[in-house]
């Protein structure tokens, strides 16, 4: 999370400021960058989205994501922000689904994880393995769960965290945005406190 906008709405904390940092990088693979990202400190939300890699469009689902969130107006509390973030997916699953039909060239998709910050109330919703960590003092946590196919082994204790490092598959993802007929999502939330820091990131 650059700079403070200096803007407040209703439900909106007047004694919480935010510095926001965004970044999005091509990297030294690709030719097109299928990242989008997206800060509304003003609504409390901010959004990571990666376009599915090796598929048609990707750089369009996880642009439709974010220009879909940038109409999240004022929310009135942390459940109407959920929500309108919620509602709002839900419209770019489908935007993203009905393109992979026009195109019929196969599944179109986008992870995300998004950051909704209202009050003294934070929570983390992802889809997929784009992650958020927290600095909170001098500890820092991954607060998100990845949606892979190698944490799903780690959960069962199927594979090793040594084996986990090398495992073949180990960059197939088990949920993203325009795969299914809704979103599913995983959810994490609890108390926000001064000087958290959290970084939203794409995982390599």
């Amino acid at each position: 999370m650059g700079r403070d906008d200096g803007q407040e709405g209703d439900g909106f904390d007047e004694m919480m400021s935010f510095e926001t940092t965004l970044r999005t990088d091509v990297g030294c693979v690709r030719t097109l960058n299928e990242d989008c990202v997206m800060a509304a400190p003003a609504s409390g939300l901010w959004v990571v989205a990666d376009g599915m890699g090796g598929h048609t469009a990707g750089d369009f689902a996880s642009q439709t994501i974010c220009e879909e969130m940038e109409t999240a107006g004022l929310p009135t509390g942390a459940m109407d922000l959920r929500a309108r973030f919620m509602a709002r997916l839900t419209a770019a699953n489908t935007r993203i689904q009905e393109k992979a039909a026009e195109l019929g060239s196969g599944t179109i998709g986008s992870t995300v994880v998004a950051l909704l910050i209202q009050q003294d109330h934070f929570a983390c919703i992802w889809s997929g393995d784009s992650r958020i960590y927290r600095m909170r003092g001098d500890q820092l946590t991954r607060v998100t769960r990845d949606h892979t196919e190698v944490q799903a082994l780690l959960d069962t204790g199927a594979i090793t965290p040594e084996e986990a490092e090398n495992w073949p598959r180990k960059n197939v993802i088990t949920r993203a945005i325009g795969v299914t007929e809704l979103p599913e999502c995983d959810m994490v939330e609890g108390a926000l406190l001064e000087g958290d820091v959290f970084l939203c990131a794409l995982t390599v």
